[in-house]
């Protein structure tokens, strides 16, 4: 059922001719509804809901034009008719043009049409059933094909707009006015620019067009010639200066920002080669490749340059890394990381490397190097794992080289497991002095909890049991200047519900954060009332009014109801008939007026579909050609506004009621054309569009190989009450043919 549920989409809002998006800028598809950002407000599409009774009592509005109409029964009818015997149960129901039927949840949508040029929506079941939903109050399509006045139903045919159009915008300032980016996907080439104009666009983003010949002319010229250059694949040539990253060149080339050379000549010798080098203020200067500073590295055991990273090499005077001014034989300004080294089995008549305090290398005998000075536990011998009990004579220090102390810790402590005790009785506690010296102090030193059991003097031990506290208390605050003094947010998780405020006071925060109480029957009353009384409001579900004017996203109404924001009806009752209905609108000024909705159709010259007819199936009378004209049948009724016009279905003549404009669109399909006309085996069977018994439109068919013809056509036209429309063959020549199925008429009423 859910998928049939889509239906009701198109029922709640406005349908155009283009993409339409609920809840998106961008919609995806005809109809694109998006869940709402807003996570306080449910998702969903609602039908219309009445009880059994209820739809019982409108049985004489549904009729053949609302098949396919749905709604949700929230009881079932009491005193069921022949329309409403289905209605059993609470549920949603469709109306299939004769019967209310119920969604049994296994209902699948297996198709949904959106007929634009018609304004229909048409769907089926998985019986094949077909829907139709008319759409067509509210649209207009107010763009024109090119030189006519009719409306545009095609986004391929040359269409014109008189007013001024706006494209990310709803108040256009010009005849074009787009707020955001432009993309022209093909435009024409010219061949030449004389007498063109550019278009240009001033700092207001207001367009304007000068002549082509004020362009500026492309600077550069094709290589020995005086031709301006126009590929960026020829050689080309500048006599002025030329600034890249700069808008005044100093120079032949100045570059502002960096360079780079994808690719250049390979030289096999440096002989007789200048080399490119930039002086302190960045001019370019050559010097001769002799200039060029050598290679100081030689190849071991040679005096050869060095020429790779991989070969033995040596140097003979000082050398620095990090450094300009190396000091000593190897000069390091930086650290220095080792990757790998030989291993020694033995310490024995080696030397270790060691730095003085300005950084130089010195070496001093492996039997030099400082012992361990931690001993294993109850022995004198060195330490020498991290898992056996040590221990130390002298001052420990941790994060320091100086102890003043047997330990000496400068820096956090952290112990990861202490045994635990089961009596604090003889025991002490360690505690650090101002200056960090740690002392102990007996355990029945330590402060005692200040808060008490209930009712007693014992200290509380658990946070679990009720508690009591006769000084003042603070949290987030060293001295409270209150019994409960919060310096802070206060968050209260739960609360004894009142079944009434009598005799009850309510807590208030005077501006210095003082709470003070008030009686409640302070509290400011409730401005709604229920309905037909004048009892205060105390539920979101029932009834209620209020006499003075209500704002909504303001503070100050200038209306009964003035509302400073959007806003959304998720439901709305459905009608019968506009004949006594009216139209809501809002002026300038956000004030909502009502017009009748004749009046309103008028004003804004909507088309609606008076009547939409299709002959579904072959007619097997045979038809005379030798220019006899026969009437053509509709037998199967879609649409049919009786407000605008009626069918006579024994004459196949549609009669006019209202003065208006119809547009008239009829296509016919004949089979078995029994002969061809001479000379022309492509001729078919023509239709006509009569008025009044006059024809006004004629159009000749197609003819195929299969001896099917079809012919289609439209025609305009005011109309007045008792004029009407039918529409005729007729055939040229001698021949007999048959009206086939697939033939529909169609009107469309606009009111003048």
């Amino acid at each position: 059922m859910k998928k049939v549920l889509q239906v009701l989409a198109v029922l709640c809002i406005e349908i155009a001719y283009g993409q339409l998006g609920v809840n998106t800028l961008t919609p995806q598809a005809t109809l694109d509804v998006t869940s709402s950002p807003n996570k306080n407000v449910p998702d969903g599409i609602i039908a219309p809901r009445a009880t059994g009774d209820q739809i019982r009592a409108n049985d004489l509005l549904y009729a053949a034009p609302q098949r396919g109409a749905i709604v949700y029964a929230t009881a079932a009818v009491t005193a069921p008719s022949p329309k409403t015997v289905n209605i059993t149960a609470v549920g949603y129901y469709y109306f299939d043009g004769t019967i209310w039927k119920k969604f049994s949840g296994s209902e699948t949508l297996t198709s949904l049409t959106l007929n634009v040029p018609n304004s229909t929506l048409d769907y089926k079941d998985e019986n094949g059933s077909t829907n139709t939903i008319n759409i067509s109050p509210l649209v207009k399509e107010p763009w024109y094909k090119q030189s006519t006045t009719e409306q545009a139903t095609s986004n391929t045919e040359p269409i014109y707009q008189m007013g001024n159009v706006a494209i990310g915008s709803i108040a256009p300032t010009a005849k074009l006015d787009v707020n955001g980016g432009v993309r022209i996907r093909n435009i024409d080439d010219a061949s030449s620019i004389a007498n063109k104009t550019v278009l240009l666009a001033d700092p207001n983003g207001f367009v304007q067009e000068i002549p082509s010949t004020d362009i500026v002319k492309e600077p550069w010229y094709k290589q020995s010639t005086t031709e301006q250059a126009t590929s960026n694949t020829e050689p080309i040539y500048q006599m002025g200066n030329v600034a890249i990253g700069s808008i005044a060149p100093t120079a032949k080339l100045d570059v502002n920002g960096g360079v780079r050379i994808r690719n250049i000549d390979d030289a096999s010798s440096i002989a007789n080669k200048t080399v490119l080098l930039a002086d302190p203020n960045g001019f370019v200067q050559e010097i001769p490749s002799t200039d060029i500073v050598k290679e100081p590295w030689y190849k071991q055991s040679t005096t050869e340059q060095a020429t790779s990273n991989t070969e033995p090499i040596y140097q003979m005077g000082n050398v620095a890394i990090g450094s300009i001014a190396p000091t000593a034989k190897l000069d390091v300004n930086g650290g220095v990381r080792i990757r790998s080294m030989d291993n020694v089995t033995s310490i024995a008549n080696k030397t270790v490397l060691l730095a003085d305090p300005n950084g130089f290398v010195q070496e001093i005998p492996s039997t030099s190097i400082v012992k361990e000075p931690w001993y294993k536990q109850s022995t004198t011998e060195q330490a020498t794992s991290n898992t056996e009990p040590i221990y130390q004579m002298g001052p420990v220090a941790i994060g320091s080289m100086a102890p003043t102390a047997k330990l000496d810790v400068n820096g956090g402590v952290r112990i990861r497991s202490m045994d635990n005790v089961t009596s604090i009785a003889n025991k002490t506690v360690l505690l650090a002095d101002p200056n960090g010296f740690v002392q102990e102090i007996p355990s029945t030193s330590i402060v005692k909890e200040p808060w008490y059991k209930q009712s007693t003097t014992e200290q509380a031990t658990s946070n679990t049991e009720p508690i009591y506290q006769m000084g003042n208390v603070a949290i987030g605050s060293m001295a409270p200047t209150a019994k409960l003094d919060v310096n802070g947010g206060v968050r209260i998780r739960s609360m004894d519900n009142v079944t009434s405020i009598a005799n009850k006071t309510v807590l208030l925060a005077d501006p210095n954060g003082f709470v003070q109480e008030i009686p409640s029957t302070d509290i400011v009353k409730e401005p709604w009332y229920k309905q037909s009384t004048t009892e205060q409001a105390t539920s979101n579900t029932e009834p209620i009014y209020q006499m003075g004017n209500v704002a909504i996203g303001s503070i100050a109404p200038t209306a009964k109801l003035d509302v400073n924001g959007g806003v959304r009806i998720r439901s709305i009752d459905d009608i019968a008939s506009v004949n006594n209905e009216k139209v809501v609108m809002s002026d300038s000024n956000g004030f909502v007026k009502e017009i009748t909705v004749d009046n309103f159709l008028k004003s804004v010259s909507i088309p609606i579909n008076a009547l939409n007819r299709t002959q579904d199936t072959d007619l097997a009378p045979v038809l005379q050609g030798n220019l006899t004209y026969n009437r053509m049948k509709f037998q199967t009724s879609n649409i049919e506004n009786t407000v605008i016009g009626n069918w006579d279905n024994s004459q196949n003549v549609y009669f006019v009621k209202k003065k208006g404009v119809y547009v008239i669109t009829s296509s016919i399909r004949h089979h078995n054309v029994s002969a061809n006309y001479p000379g022309d085996n492509n001729r078919g069977v023509s239709i006509r569009i009569a008025l009044n018994g006059v024809a006004v439109y004629q159009q000749e068919g197609l003819r195929f190989t299969n001896n099917d013809s079809i012919a289609s056509g439209n025609f305009t036209a005011i109309l007045n009450p008792g004029d009407y429309i039918y529409v005729d063959s007729i055939a040229a020549w001698n021949t007999t043919y048959q009206q086939s199925r697939r033939a529909y008429l169609h009107i469309t009423y606009t009111s003048l």
